[in-house]
């Protein structure tokens, strides 16, 4: 698979972000030997709708909510480092017998829109350590909302 990549994907509107993810989804079956897709409940079930019966049920596909993965680590506003590694290995531990994975998440779109942007910073910093050669193979694309002006998205 080569070195691992952590990229960004911003989008403004949630059906190019549906598209974007299930094009994505499909292509990785081909490429990783798993496929984590970390997103909040809506967009797991959008994403549900868009993808076929035999996509869903593919045991390489496991579909994350993005509040329960972060009840997991997040301790008041901040990650909690080692709490952080704990929860990803959970689930990226049955992937590394398998192969590489590709991962997409939220979780930093959903902390910038809850205005924790340090937070947002941190956990990123925290999957470019994870997913690296000697720790853990993989590709990491963040996904995250733009507003109308071009900045996070905020509830």
């Amino acid at each position: 698979m080569g070195t691992p990549r952590h990229s960004v994907m911003v989008y403004r509107d949630e059906r190019f972000l549906i598209g974007s993810v299930t094009a994505l989804i499909n292509a990785s079956f081909d490429l990783y030997d798993t496929v984590v897709v970390i997103v909040t409940q809506k967009h797991g079930k959008d994403l549900c709708m868009a993808l076929t019966i035999e996509k869903r049920l593919n045991e390489t596909l496991r579909l994350v909510d993005t509040e329960d993965l972060s009840s997991q680590f997040m301790v008041g506003d901040w990650p909690n480092e080692p709490q952080f590694i704990q929860a990803m290995e959970r689930i990226l531990a049955p992937a590394g017998v398998r192969g590489p994975a590709r991962i997409m998440n939220e979780l930093e779109g959903v902390l910038c829109a809850e205005g924790k942007a340090g937070a947002a910073s941190r956990v990123e910093e925290l999957w470019n350590h994870l997913v690296t050669p000697h720790h853990f193979p993989a590709e990491c694309i963040s996904l995250s909302a733009l507003d109308e002006d071009g900045g996070p998205t905020r509830k």
